[in-house]
């Protein structure tokens, strides 16, 4: 069977927790770091999320995307 592939904007503090759970149960999570700093990398990094380097390789690589908001304070 292939491995899903699923598309994670952005892995911040929240985004990365959800991406290394999304991971655990089998499909590879994606992301883009085109843009973004060094510490959504490292965060992204140490939840195992692979780095296509620009959105639209991204998009392009995923049957799916999650997008989600923070929660407001």
């Amino acid at each position: 069977m292939t491995k899903k592939t699923i598309a994670l904007l952005h892995p911040g503090e929240m985004g990365a927790a959800i991406g290394a759970c999304l991971a655990k149960r089998g499909p590879k999570i994606v992301w883009a770091s085109a843009g973004r700093g060094a510490a959504t990398r490292s965060r992204a990094k140490a939840a195992g999320l692979e780095d296509l380097d620009s959105l639209e390789r991204e998009i392009a690589a995923a049957v799916a995307d999650v997008r989600y908001d923070p929660p407001t304070q």
